[in-house]
């Protein structure tokens, strides 16, 4: 008697969003080819077909998270289009373990942001900023909101009954250092809202060059690739 032929279910189907969520469940630091397969029920090689490393997989995670989470511009004041910028994107950072380092470490990431910035940019341009130093304010405030909560994975472990830690005598640290660095950041944005009311910096004008190095054009008609970190939209 021969026995029946095993079935064979349907093969999975992924492509570059469900790539950018299963990035997601496996957490924005352990992303790696081999990980976001078997989130999505492949074989790693199957992945090349869409992405080159785990560079991509990260930035797919985090072009997801803008989809989800986009940064809108806010409305009031131009401070207040600033503030809310930053809270914005401190929810983003509190959200997603993991987003603040990637941002710092991962070309491309914040060019998933790319369109969200340029209507937070837009308003600061009708509060009276030209577009540089629109570009210069949302550059100068996603920096300092990013970098502070990237100190928050940095702090020593946990405190004795003392205030001190194990891995740096003499250290007092925060009972709660999340609360401790959003209320510092506060501080931080303070300082740069009123700098940006007596002086409104531009960002420098991007050159690039033709082979012979006869062409040089501004950066609104020749935009580069979005380094690591840069918010300037």
């Amino acid at each position: 008697m021969t026995a029946a032929p095993s079935r064979i279910g349907r093969k999975p189907v992924f492509n570059k969003d469900s790539l950018g969520a299963a990035g997601l469940k496996v957490g924005l630091l352990d992303i790696t080819v081999a990980a976001v397969a078997k989130e999505v029920g492949v074989r790693s090689s199957a992945l090349y077909r869409l992405v080159n490393d785990r560079t991509d997989l990260v930035v797919l995670a985090v072009e997801k998270i803008a989809s989800l989470t986009p940064l809108l511009p806010g409305h009031g004041s131009w401070q207040e289009v600033l503030r809310d910028f930053a809270d914005r994107l401190w929810g983003i950072c509190e959200s997603y373990p993991g987003f603040s380092s990637v941002l710092l470490t991962a070309p491309g990431t914040t060019a998933a942001f790319t369109p969200h910035l340029a209507g937070v940019r837009d308003q600061l341009v009708a509060h009276g900023f030209t577009d540089r130093q629109a570009s210069f304010a949302l550059a100068v405030v996603g920096d300092c909101v990013v970098g502070t909560h990237k100190v928050i994975d940095a702090i020593p472990g946990p405190a004795d009954d003392n205030g001190r830690t194990g891995d740096a005598p003499g250290y007092a640290r925060p009972a709660d250092p999340a609360t401790w660095q959003r209320d510092y950041l506060s501080v931080k944005l303070d300082f740069l809202i009123t700098s940006l009311g007596d002086n409104r910096p531009s960002t420098p004008v991007i050159t690039t060059a033709d082979p012979a190095g006869a062409t040089r054009l501004p950066a609104a008609e020749a935009r580069p690739s979005v380094p690591a970190g840069d918010f300037t939209g």
